[in-house]
């Protein structure tokens, strides 16, 4: 499983920290590379895709490691964007008011909620 994460460079060392301990406490293994000049940072975790318990695990440590991110100003998602696999840590990027903000700018342009349907927003 494949992960982005962006923050300030002076935070990327403790970031990684982070990253290993969460995986640690999951018991996921976990590499850690990226774009240190843009605060860029891929997470891949090793995972088969077939076990049940440890797909859970992963989600849990990814959830926690995105957490960890936003708690050390950064945001879940890097130079690639949010895409649909981050929809659900939009939330977590933007905090309540910002999401609230951007949910009503998407209804104001599309009211009828036509363009683009179940990609922005959904079950919201």
């Amino acid at each position: 499983l494949l992960e982005r994460i962006t923050l300030a460079r002076s935070k990327l060392a403790a970031m990684a920290a982070e990253i290993f301990k969460i995986a640690g406490k999951y018991g996921v293994q976990a590499a850690v590379f990226g774009h240190a000049g843009a605060g860029s940072l891929h997470l891949a975790l090793l995972t088969d895709s077939k076990d049940d318990d440890e797909i859970a695990r992963v989600r849990s440590a990814v959830t926690e490691m995105g957490q960890a991110c936003v708690d050390l100003e950064g945001i879940v998602s890097d130079e690639g964007g949010v895409g649909l696999g981050r929809e659900p840590y939009r939330k977590l990027d933007m905090g309540r008011a910002g999401y609230e903000a951007m949910k009503s700018l998407k209804s104001s342009f599309d009211p009828g909620g036509i363009m683009n349907p179940g990609k922005m927003f959904y079950g919201d």
